[in-house]
């Protein structure tokens, strides 16, 4: 899946390129490309990572495959609020105290910090502070999603809602099965 994505960011980013170069506009750019590059390429990496995760500790909610569906739809939904904010609030206040509050937020940061750094609207230190959010973020997610996998692994009575499953794997509670507490 991360190739198909690589693939998939570099069928975009080639072809504008090399009609930028064509038609003469990369020296219009206000930044270099090497650094828009740069920074499109961290930002992948450091949003497919968070993302990632996220989808697959929200998988590891689900007992049967037929059912993931059901989770992940819902994520790719809401996945497109940071993409819509960021395509609207971006070009219209850059500098706002929302665009700015929400460029630290890591799931909102892939989105939000490319296109500021694309009108010269960032200071380098905002973009320091948000991939260290991000970094940070990610191995929380980790033990988060590790967390409710484990709880998900060990149930062994019937079915159990997700929300019960967070909360006895995130909660400290007892895990219990249709036939009453575990022993250990």
């Amino acid at each position: 899946m991360g190739l198909y994505a690589l693939v998939q960011a570099a069928a975009m980013i080639v072809p504008l390129l090399f009609a930028s170069w064509y038609l003469g506009l990369l020296g219009d750019l206000s930044i270099g490309v090497g650094a828009l590059l740069t920074n499109f390429s961290i930002w992948f990496v450091l949003g497919f990572a968070l993302f990632t995760v996220f989808f697959g500790g929200l998988a590891a909610l689900v007992s049967r495959q037929e059912d993931i569906g059901a989770v992940t739809t819902p994520m790719m939904l809401l996945m497109m609020v940071p993409l819509y904010l960021a395509i609207y609030l971006v070009p219209s206040d850059p500098d706002g105290p929302l665009t700015s509050v929400l460029t630290q937020v890591p799931f909102f940061a892939p989105f939000m910090v490319p296109m500021r750094a694309a009108f010269g609207a960032i200071a380098p230190w905002e973009t320091a502070l948000a991939i260290g959010l991000c970094v940070i973020a990610i191995p929380v997610l980790v033990w988060v999603a590790g967390r409710v996998y484990a709880g998900a692994v060990l149930n062994t009575g019937g079915r159990m809602k997700p929300a019960r499953r967070v909360r006895a794997r995130l909660g400290g509670a007892r895990r219990h099965t249709s036939e009453g507490p575990m022993p250990w």
